[in-house]
């Protein structure tokens, strides 16, 4: 296995069980107990500590970017990862074992190792760069597509609901077979690249929640722009993913709709 992917493994190993746990006594609580409050945060930036601590046992010299807890070790380093303890933090609240841990590697801001870990189902997504992804072993690759809308069902994430970008939702759902909205957008990519989707699109991009699960997609065959249809990086403020003959047709569409 890649080095940086086995050292990714390993540190969420070591908080799974930590996760599990809350989980299960936040799936508990009343549904006004179960917002998001400071004592959430915590949890979260424990999780994010514990992993950028094990990373930086493995490489000193490296850099961790976690969601919650910011920068670990040094800073602007050409060797940076970014974590996020818990991707689908609604789902997690909410019950619904549908959340993630993500970790990605880059190297001079370039992509190179990704892993996505699912506590309660234990389903790992992993992603080299040139090397493929896989789930659980297994490799992804998307199958063929027609390029066309109405041959499709998309997936989005549920930002996509709000008063702004309800529209094109709206749009995007006639256009195609449907849209299915998630609460964890860093699956719905990675159920794209599994080849449960055509496309997906996400209203909002955040590195530490989705550079991990943008390779994965990539290796699977799919293509990635922001609604620009510029390259995915830190800049990006929105994301699209597709089969290669999809992604300029979706684009297109959103462009309509907005």
């Amino acid at each position: 296995m890649n080095p940086q992917l086995t050292i990714a493994q390993k540190s969420v190993s070591k908080v799974s069980r930590l996760i599990n746990q809350i989980f299960e006594q936040t799936a508990k609580l009343s549904q006004s107990q179960r917002e998001e409050t400071e004592r959430f945060t915590i949890f979260y930036k424990q999780i994010e500590s514990e992993i950028a601590k094990e990373i930086l046992y493995a490489y000193p010299d490296h850099t961790v970017e976690t969601k919650c807890d910011g920068v670990h070790g040094k800073a602007n380093n050409r060797s940076y990862w970014y974590v996020s303890g818990i991707v689908g933090k609604s789902n997690f609240l909410g019950g619904n074992s549908d959340f993630a841990v993500s970790v990605a590697y880059m190297v001079d801001d370039k992509l190179t190792a990704a892993y996505i870990y699912m506590p309660i189902s234990q389903k790992e997504y992993m992603a080299v760069k040139n090397e493929g992804a896989t789930v659980n072993d297994i490799r992804m690759r998307l199958p063929k597509h027609s390029g066309k809308l109405s041959d499709s069902l998309l997936m989005t994430n549920d930002k996509s609901l709000t008063k702004e970008y309800a529209l094109m939702t709206s749009h995007l759902h006639h256009l195609s077979m449907g849209v299915r909205v998630v609460g964890d957008p860093a699956l719905a990519i990675c159920d794209l690249a599994e080849g449960k989707a055509s496309a997906a699109w996400l209203t909002e991009f955040n590195a530490c929640d989705h550079f991990a699960a943008v390779l994965i997609a990539l290796e699977s065959g799919a293509l990635a722009a922001d609604f620009q249809g510029n390259e995915v990086d830190l800049s990006s403020e929105n994301i699209a993913f597709a089969s290669p003959k999809l992604l300029k047709p979706l684009l297109q569409s959103i462009h309509q709709a907005r």
